[in-house]
């Protein structure tokens, strides 16, 4: 587990300490939120917090370290700006909670085109993060493989949003190996024997003593390559594949749970958007359908379970995706 200085200071080092108020029983308590995403939310409480006079969220942008105090009965988090001052907040105890989630039904569109691949990318990723952070307590043994493809660099031409992540994913042989097994599953030669030339590369470089500018050069159009195979018709029952393997792995955790007013109002949508898909003369059911021989998904994005910790303009959200549409 996370200790509570830890999740604090990692978050100072990355420049996103957020702290988040909420009116208590006891008092005030204050959110710290470490990682919050589709596939999980890991927050500490600290409850009743006393905070001085003046203690904003805009104060905490010049934080330079933190420090937990617990030798004198509750908790200390003494907090130090880079001008020298100090906060300290006095709490009576820390909650760390983490829980995952299932998260395969909730697609984002932040980037036009591709939609399929990107989401395909945007779910192996959440499932790295979710272990490079928080360690194999987090994620079950099928995304444990799964995550792999984070490190696969021509998946990474498809990633959901504009950030270049080739420097969090690196392009590790492991990601090639796993993408030419999921290849080999799907039954799918010519795609597999284009990988494992791209991974006899990756392992020549490895084995370099010295930087090969040729080799690297073969490298990327080996990569640029397979990028373009990936969105190709031919493609898709190893994309197929990939979606299944991942909605196993998302099922394996729960379904958020809400308070019974957005949990109702939640059901409602999906009951209204089912009547419009079925007046559009659409077959199927919430959240597969079909029109004119072609699948159509009904996708969702759903707000946190602590409204405290979402976005002000964070609402559910129904979307319909070809998931077998790879342009």
């Amino acid at each position: 587990m996370l200790s509570l200085e830890d999740a604090v200071n990692e978050m100072i080092d990355y420049g996103v300490p957020e702290f988040r108020r909420c009116p208590s029983v006891s008092g005030e308590d204050l959110f710290i939120p470490y990682m919050m995403n589709d596939a999980l939310e890991c927050y500490y409480v600290l409850k009743n917090c006393r905070t001085p006079e003046g203690f904003t969220q805009d104060w905490l942008s010049g934080l330079a370290d933190a420090e937990v105090n617990t030798s004198y009965g509750g908790g200390m988090l003494h907090l130090t700006h880079d001008d020298g001052s100090v906060v300290t907040l006095r709490y009576d105890r820390a909650d760390y909670v983490m829980k995952c989630y299932r998260y395969h039904r909730i697609w984002h569109f932040w980037m036009p085109d591709h939609a399929v691949l990107r989401q395909l990318t945007y779910w192996v990723q959440t499932m790295a993060d979710k272990w490079t952070y928080l360690g194999d307590e987090a994620v079950n043994e099928a995304e444990n493989s799964l995550l792999r493809l984070a490190y696969f660099g021509p998946l990474r031409y498809y990633r959901p949003f504009r950030e270049n992540l080739s420097g969090k994913y690196p392009d590790y042989i492991d990601g090639s190996e796993a993408m030419e097994e999921y290849a080999k599953e799907a039954g799918d030669a010519a795609f597999e024997a284009e990988v494992r030339q791209y991974r006899e590369l990756l392992e020549t470089l490895e084995q370099r003593q010295y930087p090969d500018p040729l080799l690297s050069l073969k490298i990327r159009a080996a990569s640029r390559k397979l990028s373009s195979l990936l969105c190709k018709e031919e493609r898709l029952p190893l994309i197929r594949l990939l979606q299944e393997k991942v909605r196993e792995a998302s099922e394996a955790w729960p379904e958020r749970e809400y308070d019974p007013a957005a949990a109702a109002g939640m059901e409602k949508a999906r009951r209204e958007f089912s009547e419009i898909m079925r007046l559009r003369g659409c077959s199927g059911s919430y959240p597969l359908f079909e029109e004119d021989g072609k699948k159509l998904l009904a996708t969702e994005e759903l707000p946190f379970t602590i409204p405290e910790l979402d976005y002000e303009d964070y609402e559910f959200r129904i979307q319909l995706v070809y998931p077998e549409d790879l342009s």
